[in-house]
């Protein structure tokens, strides 16, 4: 039968395996980047059916701590309102 300190010493092999395994297969170079950019504000269109953007609706702004985090996480973003001719809006984020 294997003593606590044996089963100890195990158990923090197998875990330190385990790191050296996940850091080996992390991966370092993503395929996004062997792309071209994509610019948000040309692939979503301005107009589309009976619906296009709404000039006079100004997107609201995060508070400064989210933003910062938006920030961090996207490299672009894209707010937008859209209006149709029966006056209805839907927004996009």
């Amino acid at each position: 039968m294997a003593t606590p300190i044996l089963k100890s010493a195990v158990f923090a092999a197998l875990m330190g395996a385990a790191f050296v395994v996940a850091s080996a297969w992390t991966p370092t170079h993503y395929t996004a980047d062997d792309k071209p950019k994509v610019a948000l504000e040309t692939m979503f269109p301005k107009t589309f059916g009976d619906w296009e953007v709404d000039p006079s609706i100004v997107p609201l702004q995060p508070a400064p701590d989210l933003q910062k985090v938006i920030e961090a996480t996207y490299d672009q973003t894209l707010a937008r309102t859209y209006r149709n001719s029966r006056g209805q809006r839907v927004m996009m984020s």
